[in-house]
C-alpha cells in the first residue's frame, strides 16, 4: 500500500515484489470505496495516476499479488 496525501502519478518498482502478477486498485480514504486499475505484469517501473490529481485528493495505491486472491480494499 501506497498512500497518497496530494493526488499525483507515482512510479513504484514491482520487481522488489513476490509474485509475476498483480492487481492494483485505488482506494479512496474519503468514503471507503475502491476501484480496480487491472491486473499488472512484474516489472521495474509501472506508473499509476489517481482518479484526481491535486491537493485534497488523497488516495491509497493497493497491489495485491493475483495468487493471493484478496478481495477489494476496504471489504
Amino acid at each position: 500500500m501506497i498512500y497518497l496525501p496530494i493526488g499525483k502519478t507515482v512510479q513504484v518498482d514491482l520487481s522488489l515484489l513476490s509474485g509475476d502478477a498483480f492487481v492494483a486498485w485505488w482506494f479512496n480514504p474519503k468514503d471507503g470505496k475502491a476501484s480496480k486499475i487491472g491486473t499488472v505484469q512484474r516489472k521495474a517501473a509501472a506508473e499509476f495516476t489517481p482518479p484526481s490529481i491535486g491537493t485534497g485528493n488523497d488516495w491509497v495505491l493497493v497491489i495485491d499479488a493475483v495468487a493471493a486472491k484478496y478481495p477489494a480494499p476496504g471489504r
